[in-house]
């Protein structure tokens, strides 16, 4: 049983960790233990439909690491204890980080259930759908034509919809026709 993450544009698995193996439950492990018995046991099968995720426990592969993922636009990275067992949700011993960005966009809608449609212009002028974003807060009053500042993951391609928004602020000071479609920062690949 592996830990991982199927990714659509690749067509492939991400392993990250092994859980199990021939029914034995290795969560108990240290993470480094764990890790060498993922890439055996990879290795040995040869399935181009699974790869391990990349892994550093050394200060300048994990500089390289970061740099390439920063270079390609990924989303995160992960830092656990070399010693680590391997438990669900957030551990003291382990360090998750999303690389996310903050757009303007202008409010285009207002839709039920206290969310909003979100919109950018292209370079024609044409407002672009971009999806859509809960406002969290009853702080926040806010209404068709202001400009909102959305924090998110990433952008689609092929939609421009923005993944994991959450709305930080209103930008009074902005004018909807400042909130461009080139300030989106699209899914690494």
């Amino acid at each position: 049983m592996l830990d991982g993450e199927w990714i659509r544009e690749t067509k492939t698995l991400h392993a990250f960790d092994l859980l199990e193996i021939n029914g034995t439950d290795i969560r108990p492990w240290k993470f480094i233990d764990r890790n060498t018995q993922l890439m055996a046991t990879l290795q040995a099968a040869s399935m181009r439909s699974i790869q391990i995720a990349r892994t550093e426990f050394e200060q300048a592969g994990k500089i390289d690491l970061l740099q390439e993922v920063h270079a390609r636009n990924l989303e995160g990275i992960v830092l656990k204890k070399i010693d680590s067992p391997y438990r669900t949700d957030r551990q003291p011993d382990q360090f998750k980080h999303k690389f996310t960005v903050v757009s303007s966009f202008v409010i285009t809608k207002k839709n039920e259930k206290d969310s909003v449609a979100l919109g950018l212009f292209n370079d024609k002028g044409q407002l672009i759908n971009c999806g859509n974003v809960k406002i969290r807060s009853k702080h926040f009053r806010v209404n068709e034509g202001m400009v909102i500042d959305v924090r998110y993951l990433h952008a689609f391609r092929d939609s421009n919809h923005v993944y994991q928004p959450r709305m930080v602020a209103i930008r009074d000071d902005l004018q909807p026709e400042h909130c461009l479609i080139s300030q989106l920062k699209y899914k690494g690949q």
